[in-house]
């Protein structure tokens, strides 16, 4: 996905798909995805979903790449960890 310079920009534990008898991890839902290109302009900062969202998004950065993914996905493993919200925010 990033390979291609596609962006999801809303990784959540809901759009990551486990098949553990094949032992597949698939990554789904794809509405809010961009192909992020260098010199592209600005891309909306109010995007992911709060509990994952990366700082530059949290202080309004309209010009990010695939770590906002990244971070997300990191974001997603300590959940799984710790069962519950690494940043719990109760607002934006």
């Amino acid at each position: 996905m990033h390979a291609k310079n596609l962006c999801h920009r809303d990784i959540k534990p809901h759009n990551i798909l486990l098949d553990p008898m094949q032992h597949e991890i698939k990554v789904c839902d794809f509405g809010s995805a961009k192909k992020i290109e260098k010199d592209q302009g600005k891309s909306v900062s109010y995007i992911c979903s709060r509990h994952y969202r990366a700082p530059e998004l949290i202080f309004g950065s309209t010009e990010y790449d695939e770590k906002i993914d990244i971070w997300a996905a990191g974001c997603v493993i300590a959940e799984m960890l710790r069962l519950k919200p690494l940043f719990p925010g109760s607002s934006t």
